[in-house]
């Protein structure tokens, strides 16, 4: 079983790294997020090559059913977020197993 690093946890490891406070750090990786959330919300998708990717994609309406009363039911169009790791930070997880 791995660890799991909280938000505090992370804030202190990069403000360690650089130097800088927490409080400037925890503002930093705030903004990141919402400026990454955003993006989204104006359906743009965000590349970080080799890392990661944050993709927004248009799901058209589809016909499903109740799985308590069968009853068929329409589920409206809307948008889906995904995400996928990139290349490089998969080698590097691969490495370290």
């Amino acid at each position: 079983m791995s660890n799991a690093l909280n938000k505090a946890e992370f804030v202190k490891l990069l403000a360690e790294r650089n130097g800088a406070t927490k409080a400037e750090t925890g503002r930093f990786v705030d903004d990141f997020w919402e400026v990454l959330m955003e993006q989204a919300e104006n359906g743009n998708d965000v590349n970080f090559i080799g890392i990661a990717s944050f993709k927004v994609t248009d799901q058209p309406s589809r016909e499903a059913r109740n799985p308590r009363t069968g009853e068929k039911v329409i589920i409206p169009a809307g948008k889906r977020g995904s995400f996928k790791f990139g290349a490089k930070f998969k080698a590097r997880v691969k490495k370290s197993s």
